[in-house]
């Protein structure tokens, strides 16, 4: 043979192929080879040890797809996301005004209310009460309706309170003022000096009425009372020693009736 360079050159398809892909990563081998030994010249950063230079076309690998995951957890230190539950608000049990639904002036209206938390916090309660069905400067559970005349109304708004949130109110039913019975405030004592027993009745209605009216519903024979200002007088005879019980009934002019019960005791009389 000459020193003419030989090409070899196929017919074959299959094997023109492989010689082809042969000389494209030769020629890409080598194109690293260049830019590795141009970045060297130039002062470029060193290889990491165990790196590799891609070559040129060739595809890159995700880091994150390639280093453990223990380090990507330490990178970005994850953390839990906890969801924290709204607060609910409480809940009423019961609600209970008494008296109701009608009222004498004299009463003390009182409400008692029961309500609970989901989330077993303390429960106050907030009141807001309405004469009339206008509000009044009044807080607490009791209402004192001695300032109250015959034909007004009252009415209670009860709110439970957790301290983060509030439950729906609560409307107490339309309490009506009516007419009050008649109250005996007094007390007996017994017999004078002169061996007679006299009691004045001390007497308050709600409504001030004037035209109160007394009787004995039980006495004692030969006690009294005058009808219409409640003096009761008795004079004891010798033979009425012993214990002698006493009901004495006021009314008003509306019907409205109070009562005092007591007794008397009698000694006998001593020569």
């Amino acid at each position: 043979m000459s020193g003419r360079q030989t090409q070899f050159r196929s017919t074959h398809p299959l094997l023109a192929g492989a010689v082809n892909v042969l000389r494209c990563r030769a020629a890409r081998g080598l194109l690293g080879l260049v830019l590795g030994l141009c970045l060297a010249a130039c002062g470029g950063p060193e290889p990491v040890p165990g790196a590799t230079v891609a070559p040129m076309g060739a595809p890159l690998e995700d880091e994150a797809a390639t280093r453990p995951v223990s380090e990507l957890a330490k990178e970005k230190k994850w953390e839990p996301v906890v969801e924290t539950p709204s607060n609910q608000p409480p809940r009423f049990t019961g609600v209970q005004v008494d008296p109701a639904p009608n009222i004498a002036a004299n009463t003390i209206v009182r409400v008692t209310a029961h309500a609970v938390d989901p989330e077993g916090g303390e429960v106050e309660y907030q009141y807001t009460w309405f004469v009339n069905d206008w509000e009044v400067d009044h807080a607490g559970p009791e209402y004192d309706a001695s300032s109250l005349a015959r034909g007004d109304t009252l009415r209670v708004v009860v709110v439970a309170n957790d301290g983060q949130s509030e439950s729906d109110e609560i409307r107490s039913p339309l309490l009506t003022v009516t007419n009050g019975a008649p109250v005996i405030l007094s007390q007996p004592t017994g017999t004078g000096p002169d061996g007679v027993f006299r009691y004045q009745l001390r007497v308050e209605d709600p409504e001030h009425d004037r035209n109160l009216v007394y009787r004995l519903a039980k006495s004692p024979r030969g006690m009294t009372v005058t009808p219409g200002g409640g003096l009761v007088e008795w004079r004891p005879s010798q033979n009425q020693s012993g214990t002698h019980p006493v009901h004495i009934v006021v009314e008003d002019s509306e019907g409205a009736q109070g009562e005092q019960r007591f007794e008397l005791t009698i000694h006998p009389a001593t020569s």
